[in-house]
């Protein structure tokens, strides 16, 4: 083997170990980090109870991610109460985190009552999972994560996430008068008097 095969092998190896490196870089780069901080119930709906859930989304790289949007799915006691997603781009500055608020539906009808009765409490125990989709191609276009942790809950005055949509309640009898009892009618007014006009005398 001359000098020259000699320094061409050289100059391969040299890059082979080079592309290695980048490609160890880019694989040891830390994924975005989303966290739910609050959950918010609003008054209930035709189509279920609106809740207002925030998110802080933290980038750890030190390089900034632009961010397409992202879908995810709220769990309790390993049930899903509700999906969402946010629709809107976004990019994080590198090392630093924003907050995300996003609304999604609890339909009634398909959660058990022991979630519905979490669901009252002040906080509770979820999990959150999803996929971000990116733009460039650091670990590609979808990236999927999952958070799990003790969340806070607010309410509306009018909220209430164990009652059903158009669930009422019964109401009490107006200030001085009294409820019927129960199986009574109302009794008809007494009919008023015929008024007679007196005839002359003939």
């Amino acid at each position: 083997m001359n000098a020259a095969t000699r320094r061409r092998s050289t100059l391969v190896l040299l890059c082979l170990v080079a592309s290695g490196s980048a490609i160890a870089c880019g694989s040891s780069a830390e994924r975005p980090l989303l966290t739910a901080t609050g959950l918010k119930f609003h008054k209930p709906g035709v189509s279920g109870l609106p809740v207002d859930v925030t998110f802080r989304v933290q980038n750890p790289n030190p390089k900034a991610l632009d961010v397409e949007r992202f879908s995810y799915e709220v769990f309790v006691n390993e049930h899903s109460i509700g999906r969402g997603f946010v629709p809107e781009p976004m990019v994080l500055d590198a090392f630093k985190d924003r907050q995300v608020v996003s609304r999604f539906n609890i339909n009634y009808f398909s959660i058990p009552g022991a979630v519905k009765q979490i669901l009252d409490q002040d906080q509770i125990d979820a999990k959150v999972r999803g996929t971000f989709y990116l733009r460039g191609r650091l670990w590609g276009r979808q990236l999927p994560f999952e958070s799990t942790g003790v969340i806070p809950l607010r309410k509306d005055a009018d909220a209430n996430p164990s009652s059903p949509p158009g669930a009422l309640s019964a109401s009490a009898p107006a200030a001085g008068t009294k409820a019927a009892p129960s199986g009574a009618t109302a009794s008809k007014p007494a009919p008023k008097p015929k008024s007679t006009t007196p005839t002359g005398r003939r």
